[in-house]
């Protein structure tokens, strides 16, 4: 007896891929969750740009060229409340959309976008401008970001990189990019540029990846291999596979050998 669909699914966070079919309840369910939570790399990114745009449009004394973001939620700012609703929306948000990531397409990488949005909560809670040591401590925690927000990419692109290799070197460029341009910000010059770039370049991968994750049809998962599955449809025997015993007339049989 051939096995049944259901004992062929296997746990996805074993590196297997899902075969149980889209339409029962379980998996429409589990569906359902995976894309409520990828929303979290659209939300959360778009939100975070909103704020810092709409900040540094409306902030008097203020240069996106030459400030950073952070100054938008300094202590006293009259911005604060703005920049601050778009940190913790991005803080709350991309650790949701990494948990997706991680049943998309495994590997550590949803780790690097989980880690990205706490730190970004940390950078909320201590904003500039409270003491000496908060703003090393908001530094610090600004740091973790960014190099968490470029290790994403390039950890996607590592896992992606034998079933996927399009894909994979557009996310190393990606984060090569980001890398260069929030390093950049260590020059001097133009802080606020190079921070806005290199956040933008970032954040554009997490947006990407979840519109990915939303568009894909239902069932077409990327398993820890990379490999897009395709739902299991119902399937029949072929006419070879199908061994059919009838019951032999003998006076047929007896017929059949004297003709």
């Amino acid at each position: 007896m051939p096995p049944r669909p259901s004992d062929a699914a296997t746990n996805p966070q074993e590196g297997k891929i899902l075969t149980n079919p889209v339409g029962s309840s379980g998996r429409g369910r589990s569906g359902g969750h995976l894309k409520l939570a990828a929303a979290g790399g659209v939300v959360g990114p778009t939100a975070f740009a909103g704020a810092w745009i709409v900040g540094g449009l409306i902030k008097k004394n203020y240069s996106p060229v030459e400030d950073a973001i952070s100054r938008l939620a300094a202590v006293g700012s009259s911005t604060r409340p703005l920049m601050t609703c778009g940190f913790v929306c991005f803080g709350v948000a991309v650790p949701t959309y990494a948990l997706a990531l991680r049943r998309w397409i495994g590997g550590p990488s949803w780790m690097a976008a989980f880690g990205t949005g706490v730190a970004t909560l940390g950078v909320a809670a201590v904003p500039l401008g409270m003491s000496s040591t908060g703003d090393r401590l908001h530094g610090g925690l600004a740091t973790a970001g960014y190099i968490t927000l470029t290790a994403a990419p390039l950890l996607a692109a590592r896992t992606l990189w034998h079933a996927r290799r399009r894909t994979a070197r557009l996310s190393l460029a990606i984060g090569t990019g980001a890398g260069l341009c929030l390093a950049a910000t260590l020059l001097g010059p133009h802080h606020g540029l190079w921070q806005r770039t290199g956040l933008s370049i970032g954040d554009a991968w997490l947006i990407g990846s979840a519109v990915a994750m939303l568009i894909a049809p239902p069932g077409g998962d990327l398993g820890k291999s990379g490999v897009p599955s395709e739902p299991m449809a119902a399937t029949t025997p072929s006419d070879e596979e199908v061994v059919v015993n009838h019951p032999v007339d003998p006076q047929m049989t007896d017929h059949t050998r004297r003709g």
